[in-house]
């Protein structure tokens, strides 16, 4: 496995964590809809076509340039839903969808933070 695949991986298993925790808090009436559940779906299906996209392209993309584009999906994302709800179009689904691409998206830049550190350090190293 490279390491874009592992850090898809590592996004993907965060991700279901949360989608998880959100199927519980609807189930359990302290939400009034599957809004975040269905957004961390969603983010986790796109890490997945990406693996499958990964395996076709021979892993030429950098684990850097892989979370910038998932964060910047995200926050796309995010942007949506935001303009959704002020128009007025299902609020409550959209405020779910907000908050749940808002933390995908601050999970990815902390993660690509933590990659460029990384990778300063080792040139520092050098």
């Amino acid at each position: 496995m490279n390491a874009r695949t592992e850090t898809l991986a590592e996004v993907i298993d965060w991700l279901g964590d949360e989608a998880d925790r959100e199927w519980e808090r609807a189930k359990d009436g302290l939400s009034d809809g599957y809004d975040g559940f269905d957004a961390y779906t969603r983010a986790i299906q796109h890490c997945q076509d990406m693996i499958v996209e990964d395996e076709a392209s021979s892993g030429k993309h950098t684990k850097i340039a892989l979370l910038k584009h998932l964060a910047d999906t995200f926050d796309e994302r995010l942007h949506k839903a935001e303009r959704a709800k002020d128009r007025g179009a299902g609020y409550t689904y959209n405020d779910g969808r907000s908050d749940a691409f808002g933390w995908a998206a601050t999970y990815c830049r902390l993660m690509l933070e933590r990659e460029r550190r990384h990778e300063g350090k080792e040139r520092d190293d050098a």
